[in-house]
């Protein structure tokens, strides 16, 4: 097998190993599909030799198959990075700029006077969670969820962005939600920090 293996390697897109372990397969298979009882008794070859036979002539057609494959003219990631570090740099690098962006951008600020539970409700509110699946996780009713949101708004306003008025944001707090719809508290994102 090594030496069919040896000699197809040449001409296929596929490495030695690969190769070898393929015609293990094969050779495998013709074994089990070999059939001594439709062997033919001819010029004093034995049943093994007929066999054998019959193994060498499916490696070889597996060989023939290997090297028929078209090319894909596949390329590794590996090669080129070895060649040129461009490569790495343009596909596989991330500036610093990026990530710490990345990281400031996604962690929300809440301050240090909501209690344990307010902060609960932000982080939920955060999630995009409605207040029925707020008062599930925390084990209240929906309408106590409301209440606390109106708590927690009062006491964010401070934190408001620039441009938001309070008058406005008091109106929302009262406002109810419809009954036909879970009600969504639009927050502003800020950073999580005690």
């Amino acid at each position: 097998m090594r030496k069919t293996a040896a000699l197809t390697v040449e001409h296929c897109e596929e490495e030695f190993d690969d190769i070898c372990q393929l015609f293990r397969i094969k050779a495998w298979k013709a074994l089990v599909s070999f059939d001594a009882s439709k062997v033919l008794s001819s010029g004093g070859v034995t049943v093994e030799e007929q066999r054998d036979r019959y193994v060498y002539a499916c490696i070889k057609n597996q060989a023939k198959d290997l090297v028929k494959r078209v090319r894909r003219g596949t390329t590794y990631i590996a090669d080129h990075m070895e060649k040129d570090t461009r490569f790495e740099v343009g596909f596989m690098g991330v500036a610093e700029e990026q990530v710490f962006h990345m990281i400031e951008e996604s962690t929300p600020l809440i301050p240090s006077t909501l209690e344990s539970r307010e902060r609960r409700i932000v982080t939920l509110l955060y999630l995009d969670c409605d207040y029925g699946e707020i008062g599930e996780q925390l084990g209240i009713q929906r309408k106590q969820v409301a209440t606390l949101v109106r708590g927690i708004r009062e006491k964010m306003a401070d934190w408001a962005p620039p441009g938001w008025e309070p008058s406005k944001a008091k109106d929302m707090a009262n406002a109810k939600p419809p009954a036909s719809s879970p009600q969504r508290v639009p927050l502003t994102p800020v950073p999580l920090a005690a």
